[in-house]
């Protein structure tokens, strides 16, 4: 009777309940159960109430009835609790309960109590500035996290990857990263550690969900494309009713498409490789004696769940024959706030930028010195920044005429990369120019921005693409004016290249309603009908990123948003911007060609015309995004013309 009243929930008389329950089971020698653990945890949780146990604090009454507990699994949780309380005290018997629980999780299998033990002891460790024993707890944790990421992330959706994500995985990031600060940063084998750590986690979730959807598109299980298929109607259907719903809707549809993620996630799940295995030596064999790699690390400093005002920033650079180095930026205030405003307002107004360099990237200047190509990784503010357009003080050139810079998701794509083949664009499918209102002449714009106004210079910039296609035979499609529809982008089937010319748009309000986020409904691309939201096919004509996550662009080599603001979007540290570049990626495109500002309509279309130009000859996205950059700085000096689009993979 006791196990119906515990398991129905039914306490009426809460004074006396929960103990009679406890007493009960103590009785009939039935301690060993969850109803029992479940209980005493409750009562040691409840200790202000008046209930019985309420005169012990409740470490007592957990010692107490630990003793009456035989059978290690049901141990386990007492001890869990007991390690909790007094780490949150900062008691000494926290250092006991916590090796006692690495002890016992080990024997009974469980992976997330180990972990959480030997993560906590590290944050103990360094709490009392045992540093020697800290910088061993913080290697075991790492090496623990990396085995729960290999064994529960294949069978996580993408939203509980992100929480699992947020609630173990960055907080020890923030920890062993603010930790290894704490030792001066000079530490080259845990600095090893901590880069081979990062190279695991940065943009792991959008890896998974690219993999996923190739595993879930190619499947022979008639199930799993029964099952996707659905999901893609369903987030079609959330992103043209999101405006006549309110946020709880939203959130209960969404909980549904991911219980159908879930579904066909544990399906497939166990075909998911391990990113893990790429190291520090894959990256070092991967360059060439004038390429460096910089990984940019934004840190909130921490430890454990104390968490810090202060933000920091490490930059990680590898090179092919020198051990790694860490640099800390000096001023991480300045750049996330007053110094990026500044950058912003000097790109909008059209001036001189003279102190932007020296915030962003001289502290690295040193170390990169000589490196002709350099491969990088962004974090945090560096998303939003075209470093290539930052102007050198000492010799007066931008930094993009004194180093390639290739901008990756993750360091890991270098260990990935495949030889370049030749450009075959005989599936290129180029999109621009389309008519807002059907049936109705708007407005001009001379910018690619969110009001919906025409823009003739996206028809001009496709079709001086499409001549130097035709001159080296190359065949194509276009879709211009009512034909640039959603339904005809939704249907694309891997083109080797995709050029999109449009408004863009990124709605930062929107981002979270209620307790609803939303970053991937809060971006899009406006298409035809896109103005009185329906085009001929029945679709609204915007196209979110949320829905763009659900196109086959598996072999599409490239994908140009020729819009405005394409590459911004809802930053999370380590797992990169939310938005439209993200969801190209998702859908499976190799390189992201995106803006970071307010482009104009015709500078751009001078620019894209150039960088085809280029490419077509070389294949090669960075030099063509050089020199198209170089050409039209020769017309417009402001770096507001030439430098908004930046390009995003190998």
């Amino acid at each position: 009777r006791s196990l119906e009243i515990f398991g129905n929930g039914i306490f009426s008389n809460k004074e006396t309940s929960l103990d009679r329950l406890v007493v009960e089971l103590e009785e009939k020698g039935q301690t060993n159960t969850f109803y029992y653990v479940k209980a005493v945890i409750m009562i040691a949780a409840t200790t202000n109430s008046d209930w019985s146990f309420s005169s012990k604090d409740p470490i007592s009454i957990l010692d107490e009835k630990l003793q009456n507990i035989s059978q290690d699994q049901f141990r386990l949780p007492i001890l869990m609790q007991l390690a909790g309380l007094a780490y949150a005290d900062l008691d000494d018997s926290a250092f006991d309960y916590l090796s006692e629980v690495a002890t016992l999780s080990t024997q009974v299998n469980n992976q997330v109590a180990h972990f959480q033990a030997v993560t906590m002891q590290a944050y103990l460790h360094d709490i009392y500035d045992m540093n020697e024993e800290a910088e061993k707890y913080y290697r075991a944790s790492i090496e623990n996290a990396n085995m729960l990421m290999n064994d529960y992330y294949p069978f996580l959706t993408e939203e509980e990857q992100f929480y699992f994500n947020s609630k173990w995985i960055q907080p020890l990031e923030r920890s062993a990263f603010t930790f290894f600060l704490k030792l001066g940063g000079d530490n080259s084998s845990f600095s090893e550690e901590l880069f081979n750590f990062r190279l695991r986690t940065k943009s792991l979730i959008l890896e998974n969900s690219a993999r996923l959807r190739v595993l879930a598109e190619q499947s022979e299980n008639e199930e799993v494309l029964n099952w996707y298929n659905e999901l893609r109607q369903l987030k079609e259907s959330l992103s043209m009713k999101q405006d006549d719903l309110t946020w709880e809707e939203k959130a209960e549809q969404v909980k549904i498409i991911q219980e159908l993620e879930e579904k066909i996630q544990v399906r497939l799940g166990i075909d998911l490789p391990d990113a893990g295995q790429i190291k520090l030596t894959d990256i070092q064999s991967s360059l060439g004696k004038k390429e460096a790699a910089v990984e940019i690390v934004r840190l909130q400093k921490a430890t454990g769940e104390y968490l810090t005002d202060s933000v920091s920033y490490l930059a990680f650079i590898a090179t092919a024959n020198e051990p790694i180095e860490a640099i800390e930026f000096t001023q991480p205030d300045m750049m996330e706030n007053k110094g990026f405003d500044y950058y912003l307002r000097t790109i909008q107004l059209k001036v001189n930028d003279k102190l932007s360099y020296n915030w962003y990237w001289k502290e690295m200047s040193e170390q990169l010195s000589g490196y002709e190509k350099i491969y990088l990784s962004a974090d945090g503010v560096f998303n939003g920044i075209n470093l290539g357009a930052l102007k050198n003080p000492d010799t007066d050139q931008y930094l993009y005429e004194e180093h390639t810079i290739i901008q990756l998701s993750s360091l890991r794509d270098l260990a990935n990369r495949a030889e370049k083949q030749a450009i075959e664009a005989n599936e290129a499918v180029f999109v621009g120019r389309p008519q807002y209102y059907l049936g109705v002449d708007g407005e001009v714009s001379d910018d690619r921005g969110e009001s919906i106004a025409d823009l003739p210079g996206t028809e001009k910039e496709i079709t001086e693409i499409t001549n130097q296609l035709v001159s080296q035979d190359l065949t194509f499609k276009n879709y211009i004016g009512e034909k640039a529809l959603e339904g005809m982008v939704k249907q694309l089937n891997s083109p080797a290249i995709l050029h999109i010319a449009t408004h863009g748009y990124f709605d930062e309000d929107q981002v979270t309603e209620g307790q609803f986020s939303s970053p991937l409904l809060s971006a899009g691309l406006l298409l035809s009908g896109a103005g009185e939201r329906m085009d001929a096919e029945g679709q609204d004509g915007i196209l979110t990123a949320y829905e763009i996550t659900g196109i086959n662009l598996t072999d599409t080599d490239l994908v140009v948003l020729s819009a405005c603001e394409s590459g911004i979007g809802e930053h999370r540290d380590g797992q990169g911007i939310y938005g439209l570049s993200r969801a190209f990626f998702v859908a499976g495109a190799e390189t992201v060609i995106a803006s970071l500002w307010k482009v104009d309509d015709t500078a751009t279309q001078k620019f894209m015309s150039l960088f085809y130009e280029n490419w077509l000859q070389t294949n090669d996205v960075a030099a063509s995004m050089s020199y198209a950059r170089t050409a039209l700085k020769e017309e417009y000096p402001a770096p507001y013309y030439w430098a908004a689009f930046v390009a995003t993979g190998l």
